[in-house]
């Protein structure tokens, strides 16, 4: 049960910086707080994906969002197919990051200006690559 409640302060913890972040940060805002949600409660709807996680592969436009400091997409707001996956990917993206290197590592990525060259120092691999190694 303390196992849980540090999990449960942490993801709040978690989600008051995120209520905060700047918006160039908003795939990984969307990721993280996807992340959270699932490891609180596995399998919940999440984003605009009601049926929670599943194994949708994702399409060219969304993976080249993937790691970035760009801003959302404008079809983010109009096209829910394009945001379905955009939601998932940034999860998987996350998701495997965090495996990769823990909640620790994410963080210092997170709060970094310079996403492109913080992958490569922190993980030791180019975004593209992460991206496909992620699975997307």
């Amino acid at each position: 049960m303390m196992r849980f409640a540090r999990a449960a302060s942490a993801a709040i913890d978690a989600a008051l910086v995120l209520a905060v972040a700047p918006s160039a940060r908003a795939q990984r805002r969307r990721g993280l707080a996807d992340y959270l949600a699932l490891q609180i409660h596995p399998g919940a709807g999440v984003g605009p994906n009601a049926d929670g996680d599943d194994r949708r592969m994702t399409i060219p436009e969304v993976a080249e969002c993937l790691g970035t400091t760009k801003a959302p997409p404008a079809w983010l707001g109009s096209d829910i197919d394009l945001r379905r996956a955009y939601y998932f990917a940034s999860y998987r993206f996350v998701r495997a990051l965090i495996e990769q290197a823990g909640m620790t590592t994410f963080l210092r990525l997170y709060d970094s200006d310079s996403t492109e060259n913080e992958l490569v120092t922190l993980y030791g691999a180019t975004r593209e690559e992460l991206v496909r190694r992620a699975g997307i």
